[in-house]
C-alpha cells in the first residue's frame, strides 16, 4: 500500500503546551474524528486530558516519541493510501 501526505490536512499539531502520550501506533488505521493521542497538562493536574483526534480517514505514520509538547509542535502525521496510477 502506498500512503500519501502531501496534504497538510495530515500533520496534526498540538493546540496547546503539555504532554502528549500516542494512543495509537504507526501502521494503525484510523477514522476522522477518532481519538489518536491525549495532552496531558502538567501546570493543570486538575484539568482532564484533551483528546487529539484524527482530522481524516488514513493510518497513522508518525506519533510524537518524546511526550513534552510545545503549542504547534507536529503530534502526528497521517498517510492516505493512494493508488499507484496517481503517481505516474
Amino acid at each position: 500500500m502506498i500512503l500519501d501526505g502531501r496534504d497538510p490536512a495530515t500533520i496534526v499539531v498540538s493546540p496547546e503546551d503539555g504532554l502528549f502520550e500516542a494512543l495509537l501506533e504507526p501502521g494503525d488505521p484510523v477514522s476522522a474524528g477518532q481519538p489518536v493521542g491525549r495532552l496531558w497538562f502538567i501546570d493543570r493536574p486538575d484539568r482532564p486530558p484533551a483528546e487529539i483526534k484524527a482530522p481524516m480517514d488514513g493510518y497513522v505514520v508518525v506519533t510524537k516519541a518524546i511526550p513534552p509538547t510545545e503549542q504547534g509542535d507536529c503530534v502526528f502525521v497521517l498517510g492516505v493510501p493512494i493508488d499507484r496510477s496517481a503517481l505516474l
